[in-house]
């Protein structure tokens, strides 16, 4: 079968299932749906998945006026991630303001997530957790009853592209002022019925809002995000000493260095190792690291690879240069390069990293031909003058903390910001989803289909669960 007549089965699935009363199953086929949309992105919504979550809110949620609490915040985090992406900032500018924050997470991140935590405790503010065994219905309940019971001025929707729970919840409650906190601007996700504005820190989102997603152009906020800075300096060893080594460095999901047919993320690796024998590579991450471990097998001693860690500013502020990821960028990793004064060096893809820095056109750190990236990347390592130069010139280039935390506050009182998106101008996307398209596959299906969580898709689809079992047996007995 293939992948275009699963995702017609599935919404036949919820269409079936709304008809016969049975919102939950509904919701659990929507969510492998909105899986199934995010991993293969060749669409950015789906208007008729959308009416589909509506018609089931009608059903289960009760809608309710009510007069708002101006002091209080309601912060609706899907993932329950302390210190990646963007919660930790927005916290910190919430509670620093004076607001009373409703923080809201997964029970699973309970005892992971010490500095938002921190953050929360200073302000007396309030965290909730929602327990990993609720069903979709009673989560949506849950997150429902917070906007009713506590009443904010203003809530934020910052969640995974496929929270259908949390999607109605938010569609429920047009009392309050709703941002959605756009972090997956690339690619699918659900929920435009979430939230009245959608901020925005970068071109290529506001123009997927815009053309793709449908969003009415006075609803698209421009804000970008001051990346949370702390100076943890952890017991745990660094796989070499980073305060007295040369090396260049780059951090994030692996899945963004691959992807296009000539690897050249792991050229360009290549190419400075080559070139600089005095000089080591650092990748932090998670995810797919064949490529990783040729390096490794092919430098010995020069190339390393760890987990994500809370101190790698750390690692990037010692670092010589920040090697940016490619056909993927990684947006919060240049913004922390520039903050610790470090050139994050990008090839360009497309214009899928317009707009992350300030000013980011003349900095001098994009490069569309691989030559002349390849001819940078050498003049600033071996010429430390140019570096410093460069260096200098982006260490501006991010927003304040300060002014982050202002801009917050005018967008909860006057739903506006100090920054605009001059001309929103429509951007060709195709070449980025081909590269997707190639990348998926019908494993990649059957492992979204068949999760534990899903487990009420078995009768639908049976063979894709046996086929996935069989793996994990097979792995488990060679292991």
């Amino acid at each position: 079968m293939e992948i275009i007549q699963y995702i017609k089965k599935i919404k036949k699935i919820i269409d079936k299932q709304i008809e016969t009363d049975n919102y939950e199953q509904a919701l659990v086929s929507a969510k492998v749906l909105s899986d199934i949309y995010y991993d293969y992105n060749q669409i950015y919504s789906d208007s008729a998945l959308e009416q589909a979550l509506l018609k089931i809110k009608m059903k289960v949620l009760t809608e309710e006026s009510y007069l708002t609490d101006k002091k209080c915040v309601f912060f609706y985090d899907g993932f329950g991630l302390d210190l990646r992406g963007w919660a930790a900032s927005y916290v910190r500018a919430l509670t620093n303001l004076g607001y009373y924050v409703l923080y809201g997470c997964p029970e699973a991140a309970k005892g992971k997530i010490p500095h938002i935590i921190s953050e929360l405790d200073n302000s007396n503010s309030k965290i909730i957790y929602f327990n990993n065994s609720l069903g979709k219905i009673d989560k949506a309940k849950k997150i429902d009853s917070i906007f009713k019971s506590y009443k904010p001025s203003a809530a934020f929707f910052y969640t995974t592209p496929s929270d259908v729970s949390a999607a109605i919840a938010f569609s429920n409650n047009n009392s309050t002022t709703r941002f959605q906190v756009d972090l997956t601007d690339h690619a699918f996700w659900i929920g435009l019925n979430a939230f009245d504005y959608t901020i925005e820190c970068r071109k290529m989102g506001a123009s997927l809002a815009l053309y793709e997603r449908g969003i009415n152009e006075r609803q698209i906020l421009k804000l970008d995000c001051a990346p949370y800075i702390i100076l943890d300096k952890l017991e745990e060893p660094y796989p070499f000493d980073i305060y007295n080594c040369k090396y260049v460095f780059t951090g994030g999901a692996l899945y963004k260095t691959l992807g296009d047919k000539d690897l050249l993320y792991y050229k360009t690796i290549s190419y400075i190792l080559d070139n600089f024998r005095d000089v080591k590579f650092l990748y932090a991450g998670n995810g797919d690291d064949s490529e990783i471990q040729k390096l490794i097998k092919k430098y010995p001693e020069r190339v390393f690879y760890i987990n994500e860690r809370a101190d790698f500013f750390e690692i990037i502020k010692n670092s010589l240069l920040y090697i940016n990821s490619y056909p993927m960028f990684g947006g919060l990793m240049m913004r922390y390069a520039a903050l610790a004064c470090k050139v994050p060096i990008t090839l360009k893809h497309d214009h899928d990293a317009d707009g992350i820095l300030i000013d980011q056109e003349n900095l001098g750190i994009e490069f569309e031909n691989y030559q002349d990236y390849l001819k940078e990347i050498y003049k600033l390592l071996s010429d430390e003058k140019y570096r410093e130069q460069q260096e200098n010139r982006v260490q501006n280039a991010v927003i304040s903390e300060k002014a982050f935390a202002e801009n917050i506050d005018l967008m909860i009182k006057e739903q506006k910001t100090k920054y605009s998106f001059d001309k929103i101008e429509k951007v060709d996307t195709s070449r980025f989803r081909e590269e997707y398209k190639n990348r998926y596959n019908h494993l990649k299906l059957y492992e979204t289909i068949a999760k534990k969580e899903n487990i009420s898709m078995l009768k639908y689809f049976p063979k894709e669960f046996i086929y996935v079992l069989y793996l994990k047996i097979k792995e488990k007995v060679f292991r």
